[in-house]
């Protein structure tokens, strides 16, 4: 079992429980935003989800990807971008 008590929900930490480890699993929050000014939220508010995958061997680079909904069609080159700032372990 992972997290503390009361530290998430119910279903969240009922589903947690039940996943097997992640080891050798990269998560990436998705990184489409409607504009650069919500270029946190991802940090901000996913987080914590990010966290709980990492306590169960996951690797959660930082920060985490973002673009802007116009950099949707050239995803690929924006992730290549973020990609290179990466430790070369986690790449």
């Amino acid at each position: 079992m992972i997290g503390r008590r009361g530290e998430l929900t119910g279903p969240l930490k009922a589903f947690l429980d039940r996943v097997p480890p992640l080891t050798g699993v990269t998560a990436l929050p998705p990184p489409a935003m409607g504009s650069p000014r919500h270029a946190l939220a991802v940090e901000v508010h996913l987080r914590p989800l990010l966290v709980m995958l990492v306590v169960l061997g996951a690797t959660a680079p930082t920060p985490g990807p973002a673009a802007v909904e116009a950099d949707i069609a050239r995803l690929d080159a924006v992730l290549a971008a973020w990609a290179v700032r990466l430790p070369e372990a986690v790449r």
